[in-house]
């Protein structure tokens, strides 16, 4: 009992609630999100105690929310540098509001999407395992697999918001049908992007919290990371441009109907 309290508050002393501005799926990226730092480059942090668990959840909520503000702004700045070359400040700001509405509505619909996912998972992943464990193993595996498939389409959901001015439900709708199109594209360019952010988080965490060196981790964290936002966004509008012509071309059809030909 002692040894797990001290495990939990090692891990409480290093939880720091200003990581909910990394809000999903629009958000600020940071490399601190994943090390949960007490130290930092720059010296000591100024510590702040919370003494309720209500007080906590709000400080989360407004962090959460104000993530989304500035995100909002960040996905609109990075989209119009990565498709125009040009940030044109005045159109960014004018739109700011209404993106960071419909990123909030996406936020919102993400939250009640993984919590439906996550209670069903855990359910049936508690109640298998009552009566054998290795089954309720391969149910956590299979929950995985079946969580991965159900998220994977939804990816390309604040792209729409952004790129197409559309709405949060119109944009997820957009993302499913542009996945589904272009599954084997879109699966190859996301794991490209996870494995790539992934090994240069391990690259970026290497030097100590406190150590000038991870003030270069930081800036080249926040460099790539915004680049691959960048290749997102130019990803996202190629493909809806290869789908467009494919639908207006009338290709969609012909390819159905000679695959279920070749099938027969």
């Amino acid at each position: 009992m002692e040894a797990g309290q001290e495990i939990w508050t090692a891990a409480a002393q290093r939880i720091n609630l200003l990581i909910g501005l990394r809000s999903l799926p629009v958000g600020i990226f940071s490399l601190f999100t994943g090390i949960l730092p007490v130290e930092n480059p720059l010296g000591s942090p100024i510590f702040w105690d919370i003494s309720s668990l209500g007080t906590a959840g709000l400080i989360v909520l407004i962090a959460f929310s104000l993530g989304i503000f500035l995100g909002g702004l960040f996905f609109s700045a990075v989209r119009q540098a990565a498709l125009y070359d040009d940030l044109n400040w005045r159109t960014i700001f004018q739109d700011w509001p209404r993106v960071s509405l419909q990123s909030g509505i996406l936020s919102l619909i993400w939250i009640i999407f993984f919590m439906a996912i996550l209670v069903v998972g855990s359910c049936a992943a508690t109640g298998i395992t009552l009566f054998s464990v290795s089954l309720g193993q391969m149910v956590i595996i299979l929950f995985g697999i079946i969580s991965f498939w159900l998220i994977f389409p939804l990816i390309f959901s604040p792209h729409g918001i952004y790129s197409k001015g559309q709405k949060a439900w119109k944009s997820i709708l957009s993302s499913i049908r542009l996945t589904n199109l272009t599954f084997l594209k879109t699966s190859l360019f996301i794991l490209l992007v996870l494995l790539l952010n992934q090994g240069l988080n391990m690259l970026w965490q290497v030097p100590p919290e406190n150590s000038w060196l991870m003030l270069i981790s930081i800036i080249g964290h926040a460099f790539l990371t915004t680049g691959m936002l960048s290749a997102s966004f130019v990803y996202y509008q190629d493909m809806n441009r290869w789908s467009d012509e494919i639908q207006s071309l009338g290709l969609t059809q012909p390819i159905v109907e000679e695959r279920s030909t070749i099938e027969k």
